[in-house]
């Protein structure tokens, strides 16, 4: 089994992804850019004297924010390979078929669900930040807007992924559960984000 995300280095994990297998792909490259976003907010906090507890509090969040993004990233992967294992399972009897069927469907339902749960950890990223803005290193506030798009990429990447994976999905309660849920992250990453980048002008006007 490959390592955890966290654990590989930048080139080997891009030329992975660049390489001829289908993972990692999309889905982890978002894991891996949520942890971007998680520690360039972080950056802020660090670079910051004295900082405050809330503060600190905030850049512990934004920490294990970072570390559960690349979980997410590694998630994906696994979920794709558990995908392609339920395709190749027999399906000669009706009993096989029937269980590869069910093996499949829960396989797609695990791919849509781990960009809906990183999705949330982008949206908390930005949560995460208004204190970093607020109280951190003014000087390095370009790092805070670095954090801003990052987020919001991860979450339009999410969306992507999810969206891929619906027309697979046989079960249209599920299916709309799983729409629903990443068009309302969609939103409001949408509108944190412009809040943060109206807080980060603020900050530099004061």
């Amino acid at each position: 089994m490959q390592e955890a995300v966290a654990e590989r280095t930048i080139g080997g994990y891009l030329a992975a992804l660049a390489g001829e297998q289908s993972a990692p792909g999309g889905g982890s490259a978002a894991g891996v850019v949520g942890a971007l976003a998680a520690a360039a907010a972080e950056m802020l906090a660090s670079l910051t004297r004295d900082p405050s507890t809330s503060l600190r509090e905030a850049a512990i969040q934004l920490q294990e924010l970072r570390a559960s993004a690349l979980t997410s990233a590694r998630a994906d992967e696994m979920a794709y390979g558990t995908y392609i294992a339920a395709m190749k399972l027999p399906k000669e009897t009706s009993e096989e078929k029937a269980a590869r069927k069910h093996a499949m469907a829960d396989a797609l339902e695990e791919a849509a669900r781990v960009p809906l749960h990183l999705a949330v950890t982008a949206i908390e990223i930005l949560n995460a930040l208004k204190a970093v803005i607020a109280e951190g290193n003014k000087t390095v506030l370009g790092d805070a807007e670095t954090a801003v798009v990052l987020a919001q990429a991860t979450v339009d990447i999410c969306v992507i992924n999810v969206q891929a994976n619906l027309p697979y999905i046989k079960d249209e309660t599920l299916a709309a559960e799983l729409r629903e849920s990443i068009e309302a992250a969609h939103e409001l990453i949408v509108r944190l984000a412009a809040e943060r980048r109206g807080q980060i002008n603020e900050r530099r006007a004061s």
